[in-house]
């Protein structure tokens, strides 16, 4: 297989030490093409693009053991983008990110290796192995690092009572609802707008050849 390279620079804050600060990352990665349609290895690219540069790019790095923070910054219409022990350091960072990348791309594309720096970091470079780390991030179902779709806080971080309404920043449930679904789920435009054209009252019947 060929290896590739992938690099993003984006701007996100991080709320540490009771402040929050502004900065900017670079995040480099090493990866593998793992299958042969062209349609999915584009999938699983914009996939990265997508989750990168319209929800990592001005989010905020919070801490998953301050849940009032978390919904604060929600309610603000800002993604919080929830972080386990340590905290928002650019190692845990850097893991966290692999991790859902990783589980967003569903072995399409596969990460291996991770590297990031920050100017808050004074540049320091971090280098993540994927299959090589001792710090070890929780693989619980429900941390939104191991969930498939486009979500960025974890089931558990929440406090907030079903009946009041936290601010809807956050991604809608699946990729489907981005244009973003695998080969063998995507439909035409045209035939999904002749299903949505079925009532649901209405029984389909099949046709059949009378003997």
């Amino acid at each position: 297989m060929t290896g590739l390279k992938y690099r993003y620079n984006f701007l996100a804050m991080m709320h540490g030490s009771d402040r929050l600060y502004c900065n900017n990352y670079e995040l480099k990665l090493y990866l593998t093409v793992n299958t042969d349609s062209e349609f999915d290895q584009d999938i699983a690219f914009n996939r990265m693009d997508f989750f990168i540069q319209e929800i990592i790019s001005n989010a905020v790095f919070v801490h998953e053991d301050e849940p009032e923070l978390l919904e604060r910054y929600m309610n603000l219409g800002i993604p919080a983008i929830a972080i386990q022990e340590p905290g928002t350091i650019d190692h845990m960072i850097l893991m966290t990110l692999v991790t859902k990348l990783n589980a967003i791309c569903e072995d399409a594309v596969i990460i291996y290796n991770g590297e990031m720096s920050s100017v808050l970091g004074q540049g320091v470079e971090y280098v993540y192995f994927v299959d090589g780390e001792e710090i070890v991030l929780s693989d619980q179902a429900d941390k939104w690092w191991n969930d498939t779709g486009p979500t960025f806080i974890s089931k558990d971080c929440l406090t907030t009572p079903e009946e009041q309404t936290v601010h809807d920043f956050e991604p809608k449930i699946t990729w489907k609802d981005y244009d973003l679904v695998w080969e063998y789920e995507y439909v035409e435009p045209e035939e999904e707008m002749k299903q949505a054209d079925i009532p649901d009252n209405v029984i389909k019947l099949t046709d059949y050849n009378k003997k």
